[in-house]
């Protein structure tokens, strides 16, 4: 409590501020809002598309800056096709013809296996997605990569020669 002096022939006003009812509602809106919280479940699936080509168009890439230098970089290409969100075929392509490994990721894996490679190869592989592929199974088959020791993996829509 304070004492406020206004003037010479003022009398002192006492300033009562109960702080007890102030510090019951806090704690009372604390527990409320406790009570009452609900968090949001989380994200389950990500319900999204790749974009399609119109036409003839082919996936280009953007070119490299001037002063890094282009390696020959030897690429394979993984071919999915999907029917309702799901894997309908695998195939894979390398130096020749698409070789189709059917709907199963271990397929894939001990396709990606049987090739050689040493440390310092520059191999990178190339996913062309159908658009309506669900993005998990799409991240599955990029995990299949990265487990077969593929460092780099890419992503792209089926190309017209795919189709």
């Amino acid at each position: 409590m304070s004492k406020k002096k206004h003037g010479p022939g003022e009398e002192d006003v006492k300033v009562d501020l109960p702080i007890t009812p102030m510090l019951d509602m806090a704690f009372q809106l604390m527990a409320f809002f406790i009570f009452t919280f609900k968090p949001q479940p989380t994200e389950g699936q990500i319900s999204l598309f790749l974009p399609q080509l119109k036409g003839n168009e082919s996936v280009q890439m953007a070119p490299p800056p001037p002063d890094t230098p282009v390696e020959a970089k030897e690429e394979y290409t993984i071919i999915v096709r999907a029917a309702e969100g799901q894997i309908a075929s695998i195939d894979f392509r390398g130096q020749g013809a698409p070789e189709p490994l059917g709907t199963q990721p271990s397929r894939l894996l001990e396709r990606l296996n049987q090739i050689p490679r040493r440390d310092g190869d520059n191999v990178s592989v190339k996913i062309e997605s159908d658009p309506k592929l669900n993005y998990n199974q799409l991240i599955r088959l990029m995990d299949v990569c990265i487990k077969a020791k593929f460092p780099s993996v890419g992503v792209a829509p089926l190309s017209a020669s795919s189709q």
